[in-house]
């Protein structure tokens, strides 16, 4: 290959990579801030609750969510979209009991997850069986706990139980 060629070439090369780094630095700086309907939809998409309140903070949108389990402020980032915080501010009702408890003044117990022994209960509650193994894991800002459980003919199923709400998220069956 002639010193022309290489040239050439090295310099095309040179240019694409300047033009892609312009690009990424070009989006970095001029990144908009996630507008309220995008922040409502992110929480819906993970949540599958009912928003409630929704307050736009300097640097954050604060949503008030109702699920199952109780009535949570959920807090996401402007700038890039992350859940920063998720509170319990009132426990849910009972499945038998439809009168709903008074909100929790302690709010170090409903930022803290589910205990392992909870996640537990909550798979066994919806596969009956004997858990094999529990697995704390994070995935996209959402924390869930992942319990395995072997039924009597053998079967196994994966439960996967968010970690502050101790709801089912998914089941899935190995063969």
């Amino acid at each position: 290959m002639s010193k022309s060629l290489k040239l050439i070439l090295s310099t095309v090369g040179l240019f694409v990579l300047v033009i892609i780094g312009w690009q990424i630095v070009d989006e970095t700086l001029n990144a908009q801030p996630l507008s309220k309907e995008q922040a409502m939809d992110k929480i819906q998409g993970q949540y599958h609750g009912t928003i409630t309140d929704f307050v736009s903070m300097d640097d954050h949108y604060l949503a008030t969510i109702e699920l199952e389990k109780g009535l949570y402020e959920i807090a996401v980032l402007k700038d890039n979209g992350q859940i920063a915080d998720m509170k319990r501010v009132e426990e849910g009702a009972e499945e038998d009991d439809n009168s709903p408890e008074p909100p929790r003044d302690e709010k170090t117990d409903s930022e803290k997850p589910i205990t392992e022994e909870q996640a537990r209960e909550a798979a066994l509650k919806e596969v009956d069986g004997t858990v094999d193994d529990v697995d704390f894991e994070t995935e996209d800002e959402v924390s869930f706990y992942l319990v395995e459980v072997e039924k009597e003919d053998e079967s196994e199923a994966t439960i996967q139980v968010h970690a502050i709400t101790g709801e089912i998220m998914t089941v899935s069956w190995d063969d």
